[in-house]
């Protein structure tokens, strides 16, 4: 049990951008004795802190929508050499993505209130008609300006192979072929800006959560696209009678490039499922055409390959069913749509579902299950469809 003081803490209401998680990830309890200063507006607060097993092993396995059948192993410590420094092996290996990842961050880089972090990967994904093999390596540093606001720059760099194509590729995956050849690099740097007052992260009953990012990709970082990509994403919650939260949620994404040469599939927005539009397949909500979503292959097969903008808004209420167990009901209305190049974004074109579900804080993480039905079906739309995911929240 260690003791920290601290001295001089003025007499006033505590910021509501403070989470009530904040020792979560390193302390099994906090204790918080004031200490009044003899005729003095202020006080001296005493923490009593009892530190926890830092060092994690997790092992899961599900199904979902995108990745099907799936196995995931984390081995994670969380306060290295006691230093606060975070390491983390990750493995998912599923019938459509295999990912392999290595992170490590320092929360105070150069004993300074900035964190620094590094991540290696290896990813292999199906796509339609196709296989994409991803390398590369993300070195980022971050800041935490007040208790809520936060910023961070990120500078990646990505090699994409695209192999084992069984199927004649559509327009947009030849013309990206005969412009990068089967091989892309590309080398980005991103800012990010965000501001979250959530009272839990986990389990949000009250606040908000912003962000915004601006990617940039070539010109003088070298590689070969060279794009802006930006995206913003605002989520609020509201607290309602008897434990029920309403949230709404919002987001927009634009990429461009700033070339001749066009945008690669993996940097384009794929609306539909799990995080988007449920009811969906996963990329098939937007316009059937010469950019996306979704184009007619050589061979007549439909292929999801994207746009280059997204709109979509959720609204969802959940209300609790088993309180002891963290279990909730959900009920959701999703609306979104992709735009590919030669569209401006329209909100009245956005497609629209609805659909209820179930939400279990489980040991492994969040677990939604939710069924989402199709409103004015198109012929290329199924009438429903089953998510399942693991740590997956808005």
């Amino acid at each position: 049990m260690a003791l920290v003081s601290t001295r001089g803490a003025r007499i006033a209401g505590i910021c509501s951008c403070v989470p009530t998680t904040r020792f979560d990830n390193l302390t099994d309890a906090v204790e918080f004795t004031p200490e009044r200063r003899l005729q003095e507006p202020v006080m001296d607060m005493n923490v009593k802190v009892k530190e926890k097993m830092t060092g994690n092993l997790s092992l899961g396995g599900g199904y979902s929508s995108v990745d099907r059948l799936m196995a995931i192993v984390e081995i994670t410590q969380g306060n290295l050499g006691g230093r606060g420094q975070l390491l983390k092996f990750k493995v998912q290996w599923g019938r459509t993505r295999r990912l392999y990842m290595v992170s490590f961050m320092e929360p105070y880089l150069f004993d300074k209130a900035v964190w620094g972090r590094i991540d290696v990967y290896n990813q292999d994904q199906n796509f339609d008609g196709y296989k994409l093999k991803s390398n590369g390596f993300g070195l980022g540093i971050g800041k935490s300006f007040t208790e809520c606001v936060s910023g961070s720059i990120r500078y990646s760099l990505d090699q994409s192979d695209i192999y084992n194509i069984t199927t004649a590729p559509t327009y947009l995956l030849q013309k990206q072929i005969d412009s990068y050849g089967n091989v892309v690099t590309t080398s980005s740097l991103t800012g990010n800006l965000s501001r979250d007052s959530r009272d839990f992260y986990l389990d949000p009953k009250t606040g908000s959560r912003n962000t915004v990012s601006v990617q940039y990709a070539g010109g003088p970082l070298g590689g070969d696209p060279n794009f802006i990509k930006s995206i913003a994403d605002s989520a609020w919650y509201f607290p309602l009678f008897w434990d029920t939260v309403i949230m709404t949620r919002g987001r927009v994404g634009l990429v461009g490039s700033l070339s001749e040469l066009p945008i690669p599939t993996g940097e384009r927005f794929f609306v539909g499922g799990a995080g988007s539009v449920r009811g969906y397949r996963y990329g098939t909500v937007g316009t059937i055409g010469p950019d996306g979503p979704m184009e007619l292959g050589f061979d007549g097969s439909l292929t999801r390959i994207g746009g280059n903008k997204e709109l979509i808004f959720n609204l969802e209420y959940t209300f609790p069913i088993v309180p002891a167990a963290r279990l909730k009901g959900v009920l959701f209305y999703d609306m979104g749509r992709a735009f590919n190049n030669f569209e401006s974004i329209r909100p009245l074109e956005l497609r629209h579902s609805y659909g209820w579900g179930f939400w279990w804080l489980s040991p492994m993480g969040p677990l939604r299950f939710e069924w989402g039905y199709v409103i004015n079906k198109k012929a290329t739309d199924q009438p429903s469809q089953f998510e399942f995911s693991i740590g997956t929240l808005f």
